[in-house]
């Protein structure tokens, strides 16, 4: 799962930007496609899974949160991120 969406984002081989096998994050130097968006004045959303970080995440007062934002959506381009991680909700993340 992890290649494959980092693969997609990025545009590059999952091997070129080290991102092998799941468990690795996409490093946050990589250039993704949201941020090429944005930098021509695009507005960048994604809903749904991310799994381009680390494993260490936690829900706090309901909300989910991570040791290390600059892995996440947030850090990679979108302006937007929902996410789905609460079973039958989903939860505005950023």
């Amino acid at each position: 799962c992890t290649p494959s969406r980092a693969g997609l984002i990025s545009g590059q081989y999952q091997s070129k930007i080290g991102v092998e096998h799941n468990g690795i994050p996409m490093r946050s130097e990589v250039v993704t496609l949201p941020e090429r968006l944005k930098a021509a004045g695009y507005v960048t959303g994604i809903s749904g899974k991310w799994h381009l970080d680390v494993e260490d995440q936690r829900v706090e007062g309901g909300r989910k949160t991570v040791k290390h934002p600059e892995l996440g959506p947030w850090g990679q381009g979108f302006d937007e991120y929902f996410s789905g991680f609460v079973p039958g909700q989903v939860e505005k993340v950023h």
